[in-house]
């Protein structure tokens, strides 16, 4: 079955700004990885922020659908873990943490904090539950940075016994 002409043109866009960044990624570029012409491309998106956006959504949505799914804050934070490892365009996802468009980076950093952090702080009992969540978060998107840039193999277990530990430190019990 062939797919549509938007699906494929956010494809290449997901593809082009996952390896190059938002601010680098042009709509030639996505233009020219989708097979198609720009004007087809500005046809079904208005602008390379709309692409983003629309991009950023998806992503963030099918991630936090994953970590409901969680019964404990170390659940969520394996669903987390376990998305990032199988979704293709990962690298996108994890850039958008660190935005450096001045237009996108404040919106979409407080979004995609604020989406990501919830499903984790609801697990999370007492005073400072939000705090810890951030905690848990930087434990595991750091290493997830680091491998997609310096192009390394990621130890997902051990990220996950390292969020455990302090998990269980956080709460004074074991996990």
């Amino acid at each position: 079955m062939r797919r549509s002409l938007p699906a494929v043109i956010l494809d290449a866009a997901a593809d082009t700004f996952a390896h190059v960044g938002f601010s680098a990624a042009t709509m030639d570029e996505i233009a020219l990885r989708a097979h198609t012409t720009k004007s087809m491309l500005y046809y079904h998106f208005r602008s390379k922020s709309e692409l983003y956006r629309r991009l950023l959504e998806a992503a963030l949505g099918r991630l936090t659908a994953d970590m409901e799914e969680a019964g404990d804050a170390l659940d969520a934070a394996t669903a987390f873990l376990d998305h990032v490892a199988r979704e293709p365009h990962a690298g996108f996802l994890l850039r958008a943490f660190f935005a450096t468009d001045a237009d996108l980076a404040r919106d979409e950093m407080a979004s995609c904090l604020g989406r990501v952090l919830a499903p984790i702080a609801r697990r999370l009992e007492g005073e400072g539950a939000q705090e810890r969540a951030f905690a848990v978060l930087s434990l595991m998107v750091m290493p997830l940075l680091r491998g997609l840039l310096l192009d390394e193999q990621v130890d997902a277990a051990s990220i996950r016994r390292q969020v455990a530990r302090y998990l269980a430190g956080a709460s004074g019990d074991a996990t």
